[in-house]
């Protein structure tokens, strides 16, 4: 819509991002204006609620209540503050059920599975022998807090694999991405 403000938030590869929708075909010019920062998300780390005495990351944006256990690197309780519809997690989060949690079953948990040989294409996933859900040693952070998103990264530095979970909440929307980045370093046998 001309003349509107569109909030946007600079990320700190030097990007800058904001929400904006356009017919096709459409064109339209952009002035930047700079205005006193605006920090819609409110972020809160708590300490040792978890079986392992993990720290927790909770995230409180305009549509979500989210927390994130930090050495899973995963989303352990996601609940829509529209309706109070629980996605993931179960019940409020007080030190008895934080240890009956099973973070295994959390958003965004990485999962290495081993399977035996077959003359299938490694789209095919067969014969799977032996699956872990990888559920310690992440590095959580918030690597971006502004007026357009939020967004979370999880490290996961491995023997075998590098890994690199990004959580990202776009505020006023119902949407959220969460996008992997692996690197195997595992040799070939």
């Amino acid at each position: 819509m001309p003349g509107s403000a569109a909030a946007g938030t600079d990320h700190p590869e030097g990007e800058l991002a904001f929400r904006a929708s356009f017919d096709a075909y459409e064109t339209r010019v952009f002035t930047l204006v700079p205005v006193p920062p605006e920090v819609p998300c409110d972020v809160v780390v708590r300490d040792g609620l978890s079986p392992d005495a993990s720290r927790t990351l909770r995230l409180r944006t305009d549509r979500w209540d989210v927390e994130f256990l930090e050495s899973a690197g995963a989303i352990t309780s996601l609940v829509d503050r529209g309706t109070g519809t629980r996605h993931v997690g179960r019940g409020s989060l007080s030190p008895e059920t934080a240890r009956q949690t099973r973070p295994d079953l959390g958003l965004g948990v990485l999962v290495r599975t081993h399977e035996l040989p077959h003359p299938m294409t490694s789209w095919v996933e067969d014969y799977t022998w032996l699956e872990e859900s990888i559920l310690a040693g992440a590095e959580l952070r918030v690597v971006e807090n502004g007026p357009v998103r939020t967004v979370v990264r999880a490290d996961h530095r491995r023997d075998d694999f590098d890994a690199t979970v990004f959580f990202t909440f776009t505020h006023h929307s119902p949407h959220f991405d969460i996008e992997f980045e692996v690197t195997w370093k595992a040799e070939e046998p």
